[in-house]
């Protein structure tokens, strides 16, 4: 069972069992963020990860649904061990949405595996 340690901007998950496929450790933040489709959006977040991580995915959905394709981003990427990556997306095409979810997927992670989340941002671009 992963746990979750929240100080300041800053999710900490420890993920002390392996898992082997997407979608099998998954984070997700409700928001009541919303956007417009006749606007620009940016994104950030920084991700600090305990061991090498070969598929970290990140996806900004419409709220409860995660499977029929309106999303700002679902891509993968990989993390090193103990450095900081930082994600920028920027000028986003907007999407009508009335509530925002955002969602990390761990699945594929080694055993004890602790990861930082912070400093997410989510705004509309200027």
């Amino acid at each position: 069972d992963p746990t979750m340690v929240q100080d300041g901007s800053a999710f900490t998950f420890t993920l002390p069992s392996a898992t082997t496929d997407q979608w099998q450790a998954q984070a997700k933040f409700h928001t009541d963020m919303t956007t417009s489709a006749d606007k620009m959006y940016d994104f950030s977040v920084k991700l600090l990860s305990s061991t090498d991580h070969p598929s970290v995915t990140v996806k900004i959905v419409l709220a409860g649904k995660g499977n029929d394709g309106i999303y700002y981003t679902a891509e993968k990427y990989a993390l090193a061990a103990d450095e900081e990556f930082v994600l920028e997306l920027t000028q986003m095409p907007g999407i009508d949405m009335d509530k925002v979810d955002v969602t990390f997927d761990f699945g594929g992670n080694a055993e004890n595996t602790v990861i930082t989340v912070k400093d997410i941002i989510f705004t509309e671009s200027k």
